[in-house]
């Protein structure tokens, strides 16, 4: 699941077969969205300029906060972007476009309860 990077095993997954990142710090405050207005509620507190500095830092010297046995960068996700225009139904093929890399600043939610970003 999304959340072994950050050491959250669940689910009969395990550190040996899907370690965390070294990096597990998140933002103090649960970043939500609003579900009337799309609004995202952040409060800056945790940004990739510091995860980016910290892994970097681990990579250097395994320094203070690496988690052990931790691999750098699993929070960066690859996520290939497709043109959905015109598809539909069961079974579809796409082209990927290109790859978007995204950052994973928190844990995902894991119930569908909406609130947390």
């Amino acid at each position: 699941g999304l959340n072994t990077r950050f050491g959250d095993y669940g689910g009969g997954l395990s550190s040996s077969d899907y370690p965390s990142d070294y990096v597990t710090t998140e933002p103090s405050s649960e970043i939500k969205i609003d579900s009337k207005t799309g609004d995202i509620d952040f409060d800056g507190s945790y940004t990739y300029s510091q995860y980016e500095a910290d892994t970097n830092a681990c990579i250097a010297s395994m320094g203070s906060g690496c988690v052990s046995g931790g691999t750098a960068w699993r929070r960066i996700l690859p996520i290939p972007m497709v043109d959905c225009s015109g598809k539909s139904g069961g079974v579809t093929s796409f082209t990927v476009q290109k790859i978007g890399c995204f950052f994973l600043l928190q844990k995902a939610p894991t119930n569908n309860s909406g609130t947390p970003a």
